[in-house]
């Protein structure tokens, strides 16, 4: 799948040199070196063919060249949409690392995650398919919450190791660690604990001395 990337920028401020600080108490915060550009209040939005296929949101977006990475800080929002242009999934976070050649993700503190109720056993989606996020907030939908997140791009999958709340119209789950495809449809949970509402039959047992 071919990618492309188009940004739409709101009240650019370009910052050459080292005008602005990077967001504290970030583990990568170390790993790069202050940001060539900064801008406010952007867009980045990439493309497969003329369909949109994710967009990114942030206040404040800083680029940084040499390392081909964009730190997107204060009201982050990520969406993404299937190849029919329905929602995949929502994510909203405080701050986000976009790798740009690669796609991957780095979502950090009050990251949250939603999508379509999907039922994990037989992979049915619960509802009309949402194509706009206000569609997918008003139906049922699957939440997920944790302090960071990332995404692999190159294997389509969702990563933490930290601990995690994940709700849905059939499970409320706790835990540590978490992995999931983007549109939460196919996840497991590690050191879990919580309930469950699916109705589960239980398999009937054969009765001693019946006959073949």
């Amino acid at each position: 799948m071919n990618l492309r990337l188009c940004y739409g920028l709101v009240a650019i401020a370009l910052l050459l040199g080292g005008c602005s600080r990077l967001p504290e108490d970030d583990e990568l915060s170390e790993q790069i070196h202050q940001p060539d550009q900064h801008f406010h209040r952007a867009r980045i939005t990439m493309f497969s063919g003329e369909r949109p296929r994710a967009r990114l949101d942030a206040l404040h977006m800083q680029q940084f060249n040499s390392e081909r990475m964009i730190l997107c800080f204060d009201s982050v929002e990520a969406v993404s949409w299937d190849s029919l242009g329905h929602i995949e999934s929502v994510m909203t976070c405080d701050t986000l690392y976009f790798h740009r050649d690669h796609h991957d993700l780095k979502a950090r503190w009050n990251v949250e995650i939603y999508s379509p109720f999907t039922d994990s056993e037989t992979g049915v989606y619960k509802g009309p398919l949402p194509t706009t996020v206000d569609a997918l907030l008003a139906g049922p939908c699957q939440y997920l919450s944790t302090d960071w997140l990332d995404w692999n791009d190159r294997v389509g999958r969702l990563r933490t190791d930290a601990p995690i709340y994940f709700e849905s119209p059939a499970d409320t789950v706790w835990g540590t660690g978490f992995t999931s495809n983007r549109d939460l449809s196919n996840w497991e949970v590690y050191q879990v604990e919580g309930v469950s509402h699916r109705s589960l039959e239980r398999p009937q047992r054969e009765k001693k001395g019946a006959q073949p």
